[in-house]
């Protein structure tokens, strides 16, 4: 199993300098290019792996719907989300749901990813911290 982690809410903006270098260089790209340009990162790395575990699954940890509807029609994936947030929105800051809703859905999908990865690539998101602890390092791949 490949876990994938993409944040990328926060109304949009991309925390740090690396991960606006490497999907918005020029700083005017529209949400679909900053996600495709994810997605093809993303898949060189999956398809990297899927050389020698073809039959590998791919579990999506996103908070960016269309990433995951991307990634889907080109792996045999697992969306580990039940609802979106608005638009933009990372999951710990949206009003979708109530915080006690949220801290459990994350704790919930943090053990997935530590449970049940031989893979993990990711952002370097605080929210693979827990996962990269039990996951070997030689089967974790970041990506900026």
């Amino acid at each position: 199993i490949i876990s994938v982690h993409f944040r990328f809410g926060d109304h949009g903006s991309l925390a740090r300098p690396s991960t606006k270098k490497a999907l918005n260089p020029s700083g005017k790209n529209t949400k679909r290019q900053i996600v495709e340009n994810a997605v093809k990162l993303y898949s060189e790395k999956i398809n990297k792996i899927k050389k020698f575990y073809k039959d590998s699954v791919v579990l999506i940890f996103t908070d960016c719907k269309l990433f995951s509807n991307i990634l889907s029609n080109m792996y045999n994936c697992i969306d580990t989300t039940s609802e979106y947030p608005e638009d933009g929105q990372a999951f710990h800051i949206s009003q979708f749901k109530n915080a006690y809703e949220k801290i459990r859905e994350s704790v919930y999908l943090i053990w997935l990813m530590k449970s049940h990865s031989d893979f993990l690539i990711c952002n370097q998101s605080n929210f693979n911290y827990c996962p990269r602890l039990f996951i070997p390092k030689f089967n974790q791949i970041v990506l900026f």
